[in-house]
């Protein structure tokens, strides 16, 4: 039997620009070994055009929507980033379009329990030597 997997992680100011760098795969230098850049043109974005550098236009999105005047703490937790994937068996009798609908419901899950416009990113890595995975943010 497969199962879901899921990851949270809360991320600051700080973890912005790598995290961005590697989900967008700016770099063609990666420390996961488990990355095949002859298959990076495979990730696509289920939210394409949202995010384009993570921490500007995240802490912009942050600033535009707060509720109060007062400066966001230089420490605070901007980004709750959920890892969803699961084992490779489910993966291997999926067809493309298949694998698809799995991260866009997922995606569909997190907008409506967190809102459309919160989810800045869903990126599916089609390049990995692990299952496809999908990274995906709600700024707080």
């Amino acid at each position: 039997m497969s199962f879901v997997v899921a990851r949270m992680t809360k991320l600051k100011s700080d973890n912005l620009i790598g995290l961005g760098n590697h989900d967008q795969r700016h770099t063609s230098h990666h420390s996961n070994e488990d990355i095949d850049v002859s298959r990076s043109h495979l990730n696509y974005d289920l939210v394409a055009g949202r995010t384009n550098h993570f921490k500007t236009d995240i802490e912009a999105y942050i600033n535009e929507h707060k509720t109060s005047q007062r400066a966001v703490r230089k420490d605070a937790v901007l980004v709750n980033e959920w890892i969803i994937s699961s084992d490779s068996h489910f993966f291997a009798d999926l067809t493309a379009e298949d694998t698809r609908k799995y991260f866009k419901t997922a995606k569909d899950y997190f907008a409506e329990k967190f809102g459309e416009e919160n989810v800045r990113y869903a990126i599916v890595h089609l390049d990995e030597s692990t299952p496809p995975h999908a990274y995906g943010n709600c700024p707080f």
